[in-house]
C-alpha cells in the first residue's frame, strides 16, 4: 500500500477514535467557547479539515520530494504511530478533563501523572507527530511544508492560550510544575 494512502487513513482513524471514542462526557464535547480560549479551538478544528481536503487536491501536484527514498514513507507512518501513541496517552490521563476547548472543569487539577510528568502538553506534541509523519507520507514538499507551518502557529498560539489559562486558574502551582516539567520536548522545549 502506498504511504500516502496508509498515512492518510491512518489520519482519519485517530481523528475518528479522538473524537467517538476517547472522548468522553458534555464537557469533553462540548463546542462552547470560553474566553480564555480566544478562539484557539477553532484553528485546532480547522486543521482537521484542510488535512481531511489539502492532502487529496496535493498528492498528485507535482511537487515531489524524497521519491528517491520510498522507506521515507514508512519513516512518516511510523512517526503518525509514535504521535498517535503520545496522543491517546494523554487523553487517556487527562480522561475527564479532556475538551474539546480550553476550559477548567469541575473539580479541575493540574494533571501531574503519566506523560504529564515530563511533559505539559503531550496531546500536542502527539498531534503535531501525527502531521509531520503525515507531510512525510505525502512526499509532497509544499504539503510537508504547510502541515508543519500551520501546527507551528496553531498550537504556538494553542498553548500560549492554555498555559495562561491555567496559570490564572492555578497560579503558583502551575508555576512550579512548569519548572519540572518541559512544554513539548523533555531536555529540548
Amino acid at each position: 500500500m502506498d504511504s500516502f494512502i496508509f498515512g492518510y487513513i491512518l489520519f482519519i482513524s485517530t481523528q475518528f477514535i479522538r473524537e467517538f471514542i476517547l472522548r468522553k462526557g458534555t464537557e469533553a464535547k462540548s463546542f462552547h467557547l470560553g474566553k480564555v480560549d480566544k478562539l484557539s479551538s477553532v484553528l485546532t478544528a480547522s486543521y482537521i479539515i484542510f488535512f481531511c481536503i489539502l492532502p487529496i487536491f496535493l498528492k498528485y501536484y507535482n511537487a515531489s520530494f524524497l521519491n528517491e527514498y520510498q522507506k521515507m514513507g514508512i519513516v512518516g507512518v511510523i512517526i503518525m504511530i509514535l504521535g498517535m501513541i503520545i496522543h491517546f496517552l494523554s487523553v487517556i490521563t487527562l480522561g475527564r478533563y479532556f475538551t474539546r476547548t480550553l476550559a477548567i472543569t469541575n473539580n479541575h487539577s493540574v494533571v501531574r501523572s503519566g506523560i504529564y510528568r515530563l511533559i505539559r502538553h503531550p496531546g500536542y506534541l502527539g498531534t503535531i507527530l501525527i502531521g509531520v509523519g503525515f507531510g512525510i507520507t505525502s512526499y509532497n514538499w509544499i504539503l510537508f511544508t504547510f502541515i508543519i507551518s500551520f501546527l507551528v502557529l496553531i498550537y504556538s498560539y494553542r498553548i500560549y492560550a492554555e498555559e495562561k489559562m491555567m496559570l490564572e486558574q492555578f497560579g503558583n502551582e502551575y508555576k512550579e510544575y512548569m519548572k519540572e516539567s518541559w512544554r513539548l520536548i523533555p531536555y529540548v522545549l
